[in-house]
């Protein structure tokens, strides 16, 4: 529904998820990065596909993905994977704040709130990223930004399990210095 017609082709759910994965690494703080096992630890079992267990890609696909996000939900190859109306609705707030302080969220505190299923600007930056803009992390450091009003989207790939202590925070510095080039 989503992959095909968005010609997503190296993206898939499980059992093919541990199939051509990229290296894994953790961070251990003091000692550096190690590298991991190649394998999808959120893959449970198969015929499990959720987004968070086992949904795999590359950055290239996920890009072809936030495009369509951005645009409407009309995918750069003109498929319509989804209404305008049912966009705004995801980047609509239902939560007025996103005040949770924890290790695996890549942007959160009083500028977010939170849609329906992501996160979403509820105060704009200075420097250009307006209200609405949206969007959600993923294992090891991935992050997806999509800003609806500019038709901008953000696609960071990383495999650094326990990433936040050498990353936190930085996500939004590549999309500040990236606004500050586009706009």
């Amino acid at each position: 529904t989503i992959f095909d017609k968005l010609g997503m082709k190296k993206t898939y759910f499980s059992p093919r998820a541990n199939e051509n994965v990229a290296d894994f690494y953790w961070n251990y703080e003091k000692d550096g990065i190690k590298p991991l096992e190649k394998l999808v630890p959120y893959v449970y079992c198969d015929g499990y596909e959720s987004g968070g267990a086992g949904l795999v890609s590359t950055v290239e696909d996920y890009a072809k993905f936030a495009l369509a996000m951005a645009n409407d939900g009309k995918g750069e190859n003109g498929a319509q994977i989804l209404k305008p109306e049912t966009i705004k609705d995801i980047y609509s707030p239902v939560l007025a704040s996103i005040s949770v302080n924890n290790g695996f969220t890549c942007v959160q505190g009083k500028d977010y709130g939170y849609g329906l299923g992501v996160r979403t600007r509820i105060i704009e930056t200075e420097w250009g990223l307006p209200k609405g803009e949206f969007g959600w992390d993923g294992a090891a450091g991935s992050y997806l930004m999509v800003d609806p009003v500019n038709k901008v989207t953000v696609v960071v790939g990383m495999h650094i399990r326990n990433w936040t202590p050498i990353f936190s925070g930085e996500h939004l510095k590549i999309v500040e210095l990236i606004y500050k080039h586009i706009l």
